[in-house]
């Protein structure tokens, strides 16, 4: 400590009266502590609580890092889904359609002109009926039952008939 009150006292910043006033205040901590082996106490305990803190700091950094990830993990998916919804959904032919009525969450029967193959699939359970247009319209389409219970898992509102429930 000395040496760096004589780099001090050369640069200026701390006058002579400082110096001693602080060797004086470092002799009464050391006396206070119980002398030198008080010291080592003091300087292990500062540096266990250091290393605690620092250890506090990693695992929250961690817990940080592993939420980051797992919520661009869970865009990525959302967005895997959109697109699956996209590219696989389709809309039935019309040629000698029957209507197919299903009901929404809300209540509501909306329905769709769907081929006979279609209309056997959807009463098997291969098909699933998927909203493809914003969530207060009626504009649906057909998925294969398969890629319905991957969407529902991830964008629910948009897998209208059946309700698929999540595994």
């Amino acid at each position: 400590m000395g040496d760096l009150r004589d780099q001090l006292k050369k640069a200026k910043l701390i006058s002579n009266k400082d110096a001693k006033r602080l060797a004086h205040e470092e002799r009464l901590e050391r006396s206070r502590l119980g002398g030198n082996q008080g010291v080592e106490k003091a300087r292990e305990d500062r540096a266990q609580e250091l290393q605690r803190l620092q250890s506090d700091r990693r695992t929250a950094d961690r817990e940080n890092e592993a939420t980051r990830r797992q919520r661009i993990e869970e865009n990525a998916e959302r967005a895997a889904c959109a697109e699956l919804v996209r590219r696989e959904s389709f809309r039935p032919k019309r040629g000698g359609a029957t209507r197919w009525f299903f009901q929404l969450q809300d209540g509501r029967l909306p329905w769709m002109e769907v081929p006979a193959v279609d209309r056997l699939r959807l009463a098997e359970g291969a098909l699933c009926v998927v909203r493809v247009g914003p969530a207060d319209t009626h504009d649906y389409a057909l998925i294969d039952a398969s890629h319905a219970r991957r969407i529902a898992a991830v964008l629910p509102e948009t897998v209208v008939w059946p309700v698929v429930k999540s595994d």
